[in-house]
């Protein structure tokens, strides 16, 4: 099924998700043959996640927009977490990983008190979230003062490069609405963060930007 752009952004966040987990399995990546270069990255992508995440050990954590549950599935702990706004996805996550403690919800507007995790992972989602903003404040709320925020998303006009050089169309993926850069973000974490970009290369030649933010540096400084 092809899906007309504009037609697709006009929809709101539940109906594209939904839509989109209708015609699009995550396991086409996840699952793909160990010689495919879009499972490479990704697998990196996670990696670098489990690095920047550390020592586990007896933190809560929250996966902000887990999808069918693969990183979330991967995350040696009791104390995980997973939300996702399409409930194709959720149900297929069960299926796929029955333990998993996952449910339907939307990033901006998150079931949890103040405080509640010592870690949030949000990975490859805040591109296809309109208001992704609204979802990084809801992150500010949920994490501890002591806690740290992982993010994840694509450079999305190296991506488009990279897809016209492999004469993959549209060069833009449909379903990212955003194109984030690191100054988007900055205006609500702060400058000060860790980064670890896919390849080693800094903005704007990276494929993939990822960030670690320390609770420290902005829960005390509204």
């Amino acid at each position: 099924m092809k899906i007309k752009k504009k037609e697709f952004r006009n929809l709101s966040n539940k109906e594209r998700a939904e839509k989109y987990a209708d015609i699009k399995s995550h396991d086409e990546i996840y699952l793909a043959s160990d010689y495919s270069v879009r499972k490479k990255i990704h697998d990196k992508r996670f990696n670098i996640l489990h690095q920047l995440m550390g020592d586990i050990s007896n933190k809560k954590i929250l996966d902000a927009g887990a999808g069918e549950g693969y990183f979330l599935s991967s995350i040696q702990s009791n104390q995980k977490f997973g939300i996702e706004l399409s409930e194709i996805r959720v149900k297929t996550a069960l299926k796929l990983f029955p333990k998993l403690i996952i449910g339907v919800s939307d990033v901006r507007k998150m079931p949890f008190d103040d405080n509640s995790f010592d870690i949030i992972v949000c990975s490859e989602v805040l591109e296809h979230v309109d208001g992704f903003l609204n979802a990084i404040e809801e992150f500010k709320r949920c994490i501890k003062p002591d806690g740290i925020i992982i993010l994840s998303f694509p450079n999305e006009n190296t991506v488009a490069l990279g897809r016209l050089f492999l004469l993959k169309f549209p060069i833009h993926e449909i379903d990212h609405i955003n194109s984030i850069k690191p100054s988007d973000i900055e205006k609500s974490l702060g400058k000060n963060y860790q980064s670890s970009n896919i390849p080693k290369l800094p903005y704007p030649w990276c494929l993939y930007q990822v960030y670690k933010f320390s609770a420290k540096n902005f829960k005390n400084n509204p």
